[in-house]
């Protein structure tokens, strides 16, 4: 019969107890003998010296219990007030536990050892869309990736199935989102995909002011009287559409409860879309560009690059109608397909356009 090996446990000092529970107490290290409880070391190697007793207490024990550092001390006859240091501790605890899960899919020591790159909930993994990590680890269920975040590469640990919060397919290679060991939920491979439609005359089809102002207060539904005088807050969007001489269709500026500015200002003309921020400056985005608007006013357009809709320029309840014409003119003018949805049919089937005859339905058929 092969002889067993036993194993030690490193404590305080670097000092390694191989036989007696006595070495544990004289060489007490709280946070290491909480890892060592969490992988199930600390049982194993109390077993193996038939200290069954204190393999027993231990099985009782809960990690999350408001007791659970008195009652670990006392199975080693040690004094818990003189551990000091309880909220680095308890942060220690939620690491080591996080760290035994991954355990469970991975037994790579660079992951383990970087485990504040790995994402275990959607909380996690927001936390690391904020840091802007360029490989985010995966490793459990229910997570939704968000495809306005680019450049990001995805990791598996294990079987994770993720599902894309949009609505159209997107083109993870234009926007440089890769994926290794992870599957795709069923229901983002059913979504449509973009068509662009080359048309030869483009603009011939581009409506003319008229019918764009009428189309937008018949699907959006909002009435407000444009105030030419803001854009003397915003010089360079002034200077953007008297150059380019548009004319414009809804203009909206974003103040606080104050009454202050907040240097946010949203426009809608006869050709383009305006958007100007403290933040990223002023932006045109031109109907032609225009490849997808999501309901929440992620706007893609061009070859690789989005555009969100701050908050506060646009009314949550309103979002989805300006996504929606947005969409129309997109259509219109540039020939690209989105795939309505059964409401959006309907609402636009009921509107009809007195500067055109026809509902916009017709229009963009």
């Amino acid at each position: 019969m092969a002889r067993k090996i036993r194993f030690g446990l490193e404590l305080k000092d670097g000092y390694r107890a191989s036989d007696n529970i006595d070495e544990i107490r004289d060489h007490f290290d709280y946070a290491k003998i909480v890892e060592y409880f969490l992988n199930g070391k600390l049982e194993k190697w109390l077993d193996d010296r038939h200290y069954e007793a204190e393999v027993i207490a231990l099985s009782f024990l809960k990690p999350d219990a408001p007791d659970f550092k008195e009652k670990l001390c006392y199975i080693f006859k040690v004094d818990s007030k003189s551990i000091d240091a309880d909220k680095i501790m308890i942060e220690d605890e939620i690491t080591i536990k996080k760290r035994e899960f991954i355990r469970q899919y991975t037994s790579d020591e660079d992951v383990l050892g970087n485990i504040e790159s790995v994402a275990t909930t959607q909380e996690e993994l927001e936390m690391l869309y904020k840091r802007k990590n360029k490989v985010i680890y995966l490793c459990g269920r229910d997570l939704s990736i968000s495809p306005k975040y680019e450049n990001v590469k995805y990791v598996g640990l294990g079987n994770v199935t993720v599902k894309i919060e949009c609505e159209t397919k997107i083109n993870f290679d234009k926007m440089n989102i890769k994926f290794s060991n992870v599957k795709i939920d069923k229901t983002y491979l059913i979504l449509p995909e973009i068509v662009e439609i080359n048309l030869t005359s483009v603009t011939e089809k581009k409506p003319s002011v008229e019918v764009i102002e009428e189309l937008f207060s018949k699907i959006v539904n909002i009435h407000r009287d444009n105030n030419d005088n803001i854009l003397k807050n915003y010089e360079e969007i002034n200077d953007l559409i008297t150059k380019n001489e548009e004319t414009i269709i809804f203009l909206h500026e974003s103040k606080s409860r104050k009454g202050e500015h907040w240097n946010k200002l949203f426009v809608i003309t006869n050709n383009s879309v305006y958007m100007r921020d403290c933040t990223s400056g002023s932006k045109r985005i031109l109907y032609d560009d225009i490849r997808l608007v999501d309901r929440d006013l992620h706007i893609y357009y061009g070859k690789e690059a989005m555009k969100s809709v701050d908050d506060s320029l646009i009314a949550r309840k309103n979002k989805s109608k300006v996504s929606l014409f947005l969409n129309v003119m997109a259509e219109i003018c540039s020939g690209t397909y989105f795939k309505l949805t059964a409401d959006e049919k309907n609402i636009l089937k009921g509107v009809y356009l007195d500067s055109t005859n026809c509902t916009v339905l017709d229009l963009i058929k």
